[in-house]
């Protein structure tokens, strides 16, 4: 997948902030929902990832709540707030 073209398609840069501010907390909050239901329930389950290979479902929620963090961070820190 190539980020940046996803990106520039959709136009992120004309987009108001508080749209995009209300698809994030929406998305993650769905996230986290299901991340709750699933995680102890079916986190083991596997499958072949096209990239990083064997996979699992809590390895998926992981990464996703990491990267998550990750971007928090990046608005913290430009907003001129600590890192937490």
């Amino acid at each position: 997948m190539d980020q940046d073209a996803w990106a520039r398609g959709l136009d992120y840069s004309r987009v108001p902030l508080d749209i995009s501010g209300r698809v994030y907390e929406s998305v993650r909050s769905a996230i986290i929902y299901y991340a709750g239901v699933h995680y102890d329930r079916s986190g083991h389950l596997e499958w072949v990832h096209s990239v990083d290979g064997v996979r699992t479902l809590r390895d998926e929620f992981d990464k996703v709540a990491a990267h998550n963090e990750h971007h928090l961070t990046q608005v913290r820190l430009a907003l001129g707030r600590p890192a937490a």
